[in-house]
């Protein structure tokens, strides 16, 4: 194999290691060398004797070295699990075996090595996984490599003392024109090995063997010390080799609350050839892997912040637009119609690329981030005790529920709030329409193709995320108009009952309860159920977000929510306000679970009890059935049968000799418009 050929080459040019100790002697006196240490756990030391012991029966000098998170992780002071452990001489399924054999063949020795005859076992360690029962090997595994998959080297897994451990050889790579695919893999030594990952602080050894922290580019301590994210070689050069690196840079920032070398950021801000290749260049579902990711790290906020200052966030999110149709919404989706994915033809204008790229406002979408961020008590600076002093409703707990909902996909919407105003339909000739699908001839005629709202579609197309986070997506944003305002009635008057909209004529208790009841069946419909509290949440952070003065920090990039914005701090105080008495009047109505009740008759026994044809009108009689219930808190079958029969029937006879007027109780019908709009969008 050319990579074992290569392998003595390799190791006998390598470079000396910038080591923990000798690094310490040259930095800022305002650093703590006790912040830089590595200090394993008695249960990772005894994985290391047990790697040493086995490299001394390899068929060649080998030296195991942990790399990359587990490094970074514990000289921040953090607990890790997650060891990859790179090999000098041999491929990572050859030690492996070299391992497993050890164990097998020199069980004795092996159990010897890893004795805790002179190591304290408490309680907690041997209740760990990783404690003196753990077995010593099992579980090997080879993952061949996939480039297709972003998997361009074969490693080796398998669990030993319960720690589920990658065996990987060091090597270098080189990479072809428009590909992120390495044109060669070979065996490197570790200066190498650490040139090509995407960042100084995660091209960290620590050697197995002498227990040391090896820092092969003579940045990654500092680097760690000084919070600084910045590439091994230059920038522009590691960007070029894999653009994906911008995208992993900015996660690490912000999982670790870091800031972007200025070299980092102007290799990507003036080349347009690396947004041309995160646009063309990397697949769409690692992209999508690295953004959610960062959503659902510590800070999504500063996330986009940072993507936004790169311009990667347009980049991303416009990518492809000039092969759709696109459209201006003239009219807020109506939840009572059904699935917020379609939109009525009859609501949409022609929209001009150049206008939805001048008006969908990304940068506005930071402040939004910023707020729910806030609201969603991410931060230990950010407790939500703080957030309902400042609102004046340290009293009121009803928004905790909502508050603590929050769920990366809420993230998500809040991200792609700006594209709420615009649709689009992908033409069947456009190179993103779905491959499993035959694209016709041009001679063929084919209804219009489906409009569907445009944040879903960034969702699901460039980003590659699930249906469910492009439907959840799509219900969030057709749901923030509709919550917004039934928290504006509630604001305006904290003892209003909101007019029950597309309802029966429910009047007083019953009204409110009917409205509140199927706001929370609508926003919890298409998947979202109990986290319809997240989609509220989202509605007030956008509600409350030009309210709050943000402060981002220059450097970092971090974005703060410091306060209520000067002159704004009643309208703050009237928005919260008008959203906890909303949530707090749905609590009270023991509404919250309404989007899972099932209707208390089914559709069996309503067609035969009130001799219902099966169809359109036996759909409608059971949602009649379900406003019953809402509205008298009751799942009696019998009740909501007698109030069928007096009701239902009468309303369908009247209508009938009326010519289709009925003066009880009934469902608004959708106007004609609205019908043609809903048929044509599905062709």
């Amino acid at each position: 194999m050319h990579l074992a050929r290569t392998a003595a080459a390799a190791i006998k040019n390598r470079a000396p290691p910038l080591l923990l100790s000798r690094h310490l002697a040259t930095t800022t006196a305002t650093m703590d060398p006790a912040d830089l240490a590595i200090t394993p756990t008695v249960d990772e030391q005894r994985l290391f004797r047990l790697l040493n012991a086995a490299a001394r029966h390899a068929p060649q000098p080998v030296v195991c070295r942990v790399a990359g998170g587990w490094v970074r992780d514990k000289l921040l002071g953090k607990e890790s699990d997650d060891l990859d452990i790179a090999l000098d001489t041999m491929m990572g399924y050859d030690f492996a075996q070299v391992l497993a054999a050890y164990v097998r063949d020199h069980a004795d020795e092996a159990h010897a090595v890893v004795s805790d005859a002179a190591d304290a076992v408490d309680a907690a360690r041997a209740a760990s996984k990783h404690g003196p029962h753990a077995a010593l090997f099992a579980g090997l595994a080879k993952i061949q490599s996939n480039p297709d998959k972003s998997k361009h080297l074969e490693t080796a897994t398998c669990r030993v003392l319960g720690y589920d451990l990658d065996f990987v050889n060091l090597r270098s790579e080189t990479y072809q024109e428009h590909s992120r695919i390495p044109a060669a893999v070979e065996f490197g030594t570790p200066l190498q090995d650490a040139q090509r990952r995407d960042c100084t602080i995660n091209a960290l050894f620590y050697s197995v063997a002498t227990a040391q922290v090896e820092d092969w580019t003579g940045r990654g301590l500092l680097d760690l010390a000084h919070q600084v994210i910045r590439t091994p070689l230059a920038a522009r050069e590691t960007f070029h080799d894999d653009p994906l690196r911008v995208l992993r840079a900015v996660r690490f920032a912000s999982r670790l609350g870091f800031r972007l070398d200025e070299s980092v950021v102007a290799a990507v801000r003036d080349d347009p050839a690396i947004h041309d290749a995160l646009a063309n260049k990397i697949s769409k579902e690692r992209i999508g892997v690295e953004v959610g990711k960062m959503l659902a790290g510590p800070s999504p906020a500063h996330a986009i912040a940072m993507l936004d200052h790169l311009g990667v966030l347009r980049t991303v999110a416009f990518a492809h637009f000039d092969e759709l149709r696109l459209f201006r919404r003239t009219a807020p989706h109506n939840l009572a119609l059904g699935a917020p994915t379609l939109v009525p033809a009859t609501d949409v204008v022609p929209a001009e690329l150049a206008e939805v790229q001048r008006d969908v406002n990304l940068t506005g979408s930071q402040a939004t981030a910023a707020a729910l961020e806030w609201l969603a008590r991410t931060r230990p600076d950010r407790h939500a005790t703080a957030l309902l002093d400042a609102l004046h409703l340290s009293s009121d707990a009803s928004l905790l529920p909502a508050l603590d909902a929050a769920t990366t996909t809420a993230f998500l919407s809040a991200v792609t709030l700006p594209f709420a105003p615009y649709a689009c339909s992908v033409p069947r000739t456009s190179s993103i329409f779905p491959h499993t699908a035959k694209k016709p001839q041009a001679s063929q005629v084919h209804p219009p193709a489906a409009i569907h709202p445009l944040a879903p579609h960034v969702v699901k197309t460039n980003l590659k995320l699930t249906n469910h986070d492009a439907e959840w997506v799509a219900l969030c944003h057709a749901a923030v108009p509709h919550v917004s305002a039934m928290a504006l009635a509630y604001r305006a008057d904290p003892a209003a009952r909101p007019a029950a909209v597309h309802k029966f004529a429910w009047t007083g208790a019953h009204e409110e309860r009917v409205a509140l009841g199927q706001l929370v069946r609508r926003v919890g419909g298409r998947g979202v159920g109990g986290a319809w509290r997240a989609a509220v949440t989202v509605a007030l952070a956008a509600d409350l977000a030009p309210h709050l003065a943000i402060a981002t920090d220059p450097s970092s990039l971090i974005p703060r929510v410091t306060g209520l914005a000067a002159g704004h701090e009643s309208a703050a105080r009237d928005v919260a306000r008008g959203y906890a008495a909303l949530l707090s009047r749905i609590a009270t109505l023991r509404l919250g679970d309404a989007w899972s009740a099932k209707p208390a008759i089914n559709g069996n026994d309503v067609a035969k009890s009130l001799q219902v044809p099966k169809g359109p009108l036996l759909k409608e009689a059971l949602e009649w059935v379900m406003e019953f219930q809402l509205a008298h808190d009751t799942t009696a079958q019998a009740d909501a049968l007698a109030w069928m029969r007096e009701h239902f029937h009468a309303g369908a006879k009247r209508e009938h000799e009326n010519g289709g007027e009925s003066d009880v109780p009934k469902k608004r019908r959708a106007s004609q418009e609205e019908r043609d709009g809903v048929a044509l969008s599905k062709q």
